[in-house]
């Protein structure tokens, strides 16, 4: 994932819930690419979804930012590993 891509998204979604699209739009890329991003922000426990009878609406979910440590957990397919490389001395804050 791209760090520029993953803050404007974090920050499209913190000003408030966003469907699909509309982050898309936003951040200025493809709606498919985007619901990549989101479902991997929500396998991370960043943000939450909530499915109404037409869309998908996803919000930023206020919790501890040990998330932000790429050393710690990676995604593998469809699950979340803890990775063993090691931490870099500086930790980027994505807000």
């Amino acid at each position: 994932m791209e760090t520029a891509i993953v803050k404007e998204i974090i920050s499209t979604i913190r000003q408030s819930p966003k469907s699909v699209n509309q982050i898309a739009e936003s951040v200025g890329i493809g709606w498919k690419t985007c619901e990549k991003y989101l479902e991997s922000l929500k396998m991370l426990g960043v943000i939450e979804e909530t499915r109404t009878a037409r869309e998908r609406i996803f919000s930023f979910r206020e919790r501890k930012q040990a998330w932000l440590y790429p050393h710690a957990r990676k995604i593998v397919g469809n699950t979340i590993e803890r990775s063993p490389e090691k931490p870099p001395d500086e930790v980027e804050v994505l807000e």
